[in-house]
């Protein structure tokens, strides 16, 4: 939440935007307490993947490696290629995936890109990162 706090104070989000997070966070806040524990990449982008027609053939970069719930790591792809035909490949290959916690950590993510894109002053970005929040988080 203290990264909601520094978007708020920013003025990013209308205060009624501000609240729609806040109430959307504590909602589904349940998804931290995942007992789930799978290898997470940790930087699961497309640089970092390796495909032959529409198969994974490779991962590589596994300096950040950790373990946690699977959605987390769907996050990353989740947002670079929102609604996009892309998506689709990336969750076919995982099977059984709950899209609605896929969400919730790419909302967290998103408050952390818009925060930080504001830091290093990249509109472009911070300006889809902020559509896609409000997208998320009001449908």
């Amino acid at each position: 939440m203290e990264n909601v706090k520094k978007l708020e104070t920013k003025k990013i989000l209308s205060e009624k935007e501000i609240e729609t997070l806040k109430v959307f966070l504590d909602k589904k806040n349940h998804y931290l307490k995942s007992k789930e524990k799978v290898l997470l990449h940790f930087d699961y982008e497309d640089f970092n993947i390796r495909a032959k027609g529409d198969k994974i053939t490779g991962i590589l970069d596994f300096g950040d490696l950790s373990s946690g719930p699977r959605a987390y790591d769907i996050a990353r792809p989740f947002l670079n290629h929102y609604k996009t035909k892309k998506l689709d490949y990336f969750l076919k290959g995982y099977g059984k995936i709950n899209i609605d916690e896929v969400k919730f950590y790419a909302v967290l993510d998103l408050v952390w890109l818009i925060f930080f894109g504001i830091y290093i002053k990249d509109k472009k970005n911070t300006k889809r990162n902020i559509k896609i929040l409000k997208d998320l988080i009001l449908n």
